[in-house]
C-alpha cells in the first residue's frame, strides 16, 4: 500500500497567486504612479510660456518654459516648443 505524500509546490497555485498579487497591485496604479513621479529627479512639466510662432525664424533657437512637480524650467528648443517634456531637474 503507498502512503500519500501531497505536492508542496503547486505550479498552479503559485500562478494564481502571482497573478492575484499582480492584480491587487494593478489597481492601485494611480498611487503608484504619483509615487513614482514624485521620487524620480526626471518628471514631465508642461509648457506655460512660449514666444510667438509668427515672429520667430523655424531654424532659430527659442527659450520655452515649463512648470510640473519639481518646479519652473526654461529649456532651449530649436523651432517650436513641445506642449509636454520629460526634463531632468538634476542635469540642471
Amino acid at each position: 500500500m503507498k502512503i500519500y505524500k501531497p505536492i508542496l509546490i503547486r505550479p498552479l497555485r503559485l500562478m494564481a497567486m502571482a497573478l492575484r498579487g499582480l492584480a491587487a497591485l494593478l489597481s492601485e496604479w494611480p498611487l503608484l504612479l504619483f509615487a513614482a513621479v514624485v521620487v524620480s529627479p526626471v518628471g514631465p512639466h508642461v509648457l506655460i510660456d512660449a514666444p510667438d510662432q509668427r515672429h520667430t525664424h523655424p531654424q532659430a533657437q527659442v527659450i520655452c518654459t515649463y512648470i510640473g512637480f519639481r518646479g519652473r524650467a526654461e529649456m532651449l528648443y530649436r523651432g517650436g516648443c513641445p506642449l509636454v517634456t520629460l526634463v531632468d531637474c538634476e542635469g540642471e
